[in-house]
């Protein structure tokens, strides 16, 4: 193995400890994904709750 292509290969130990960062990496981002997702359904549900309260309001207002 030349120094050029040892320099491109990591050695074991280092490889597992960036394979180890990579995946911590890509399990943060997966959980940030589902925090935005989460935030999201609690807006909705904000939103879900404004539309029945109005929509019980229109309802008094027509059975005067």
């Amino acid at each position: 193995m030349s120094v050029k292509e040892r320099r491109k290969t990591l050695p074991p130990k280092l490889k597992q400890i960036s394979d180890g960062i990579n995946d911590a990496i890509q399990e943060a981002k997966r959980i940030r994904e589902m925090s935005i997702q989460e935030e999201v359904v609690q807006e909705l549900d904000k939103v879900n709750t404004t539309l029945e309260e109005a929509k019980k309001q229109i309802s008094k207002i027509m059975e005067l």
